[in-house]
């Protein structure tokens, strides 16, 4: 004759050997019991799913394509405001650039790199050194006159050193 137990899971009553002693009537009622966590609702669809303790996400998806559908209508609302232009060329955020940093705008021949509407320079150095310049290498003006095309006045330096002189220019000018 076996003693009578109730399961701790189900509530149910069952009965086993007294050496048993088991709390679960079964291995799904103990496998329930072992399970942490909680249900969540899919932010997309709506469908309940459980999630373990260590999901510690704002959203919940039951999916990536509820993930990727709620994502496409947030970018929609939330990201393109009106007013906003795609990508990366927002006009706003140029202009706030141009009102902060007056002295880092570049100069009108330099807005395109390489299409300058006067390249004397370029011409001038190329028959300095007896070759083409490369894309790469850019004509610094020692004197910042940038009409100032003798030969002594002009530098080839390749376009990241030519940056980097500028910016250290502009530190020991203390703009920056």
């Amino acid at each position: 004759m076996g003693m009578i137990y109730t399961c701790k899971q189900c509530g149910r009553e069952f009965e086993d050997k007294p050496s048993a002693k088991r709390i679960f009537c079964s291995k799904v009622c103990h496998d329930a019991a072992q399970r942490k966590g909680k249900t969540v609702t899919c932010e997309a669809c709506g469908k309940e799913f459980w999630i373990p303790p260590s999901d510690k996400a704002e959203r919940h998806f039951c999916g990536q394509a509820c993930r990727l559908s709620w994502l496409s209508e947030y970018v929609k609302k939330e990201v393109n405001v009106p007013g906003h232009s795609k990508g990366h060329k927002a006009k706003h955020l140029t202009e706030l650039n141009r009102q902060r940093n007056p002295l880092l705008a570049l100069e009108p021949d330099a807005v395109n790199r390489g299409s300058y509407k006067n390249k004397e320079h370029r011409r001038v150095m190329e028959g300095i050194i007896g070759r083409k310049l490369k894309p790469s290498e850019d004509v610094h003006h020692i004197n910042g006159i940038h009409d100032d095309n003798r030969p002594e006045n002009l530098i080839v330096m390749t376009h990241s050193e030519h940056l980097k002189l500028h910016w250290r220019m502009l530190k020991e000018r203390g703009v920056m």
